[in-house]
C-alpha cells in the first residue's frame, strides 16, 4: 500500500489520517512506473482518492533552474532604493549537496552583506558588515 498525504502507523493496516492536511501540487507521481495521477483522474478502481483533490494546480508554476557546477548561479537586478528597511525572499529548492551558496545580497546603507548558505547540511545565516566581526546563525537540525 502506498499512501500520500497521510502518516502509515506501523503495525496497522489503515494509514493514520493526519491533522495536518497537505497542502500543494504533486505532478509525475510514478510507481513501478505506472502514472497514479492520470489513474486517479480517470476514476481507476486502482486508486482511491480521499477529500479535496482538484487535477490542477492554482498554485503559480516555477521553472526549475539546474547549476551545472559550483561556478554557476542566477543573479537578479538589484533594488536601487531600500527606502522601506525590509526585505522579503521565498526560496524553493532540493539538493543532494551538504554545501553551498543559496542567497547573498549586499546592505549599501549598512556596508554589509547577506549570506544564507548550506554548510554541513545545515541552513546558515551569516551577515557581514565592514569592520565588525560577522553574525552567525545555524539552523538546529540538519536538513538531510
Amino acid at each position: 500500500m502506498l499512501t500520500v498525504a497521510a502518516v502509515q502507523s506501523h503495525g496497522l493496516q489503515k494509514p493514520i489520517l493526519s491533522n495536518r492536511n497537505f497542502h500543494g501540487c504533486l505532478e509525475n507521481l510514478l510507481y513501478s512506473d505506472i502514472n497514479l495521477i492520470d489513474l486517479a483522474k480517470h476514476g481507476s478502481s486502482q486508486v482511491a482518492v480521499v477529500g479535496n483533490v482538484t487535477f490542477s494546480c492554482a498554485e503559480p508554476v516555477s521553472v526549475a533552474v539546474t547549476f551545472t557546477d559550483s561556478h554557476s548561479f542566477l543573479q537578479l537586478p538589484g533594488l536601487t532604493s531600500w527606502s522601506t528597511g525590509l526585505v522579503s525572499v521565498t526560496l524553493q529548492f532540493r539538493t543532494w549537496n551538504k554545501g553551498g551558496l543559496l542567497l547573498t545580497f549586499g546592505l549599501p546603507q549598512q556596508d554589509g552583506t547577506i549570506f544564507l548558505y548550506l554548510s554541513q547540511a545545515r541552513l546558515r545565516l551569516q551577515i557581514s558588515k565592514a569592520g565588525r566581526s560577522s553574525l552567525d546563525l545555524s539552523a538546529d537540525n540538519d536538513l538531510f
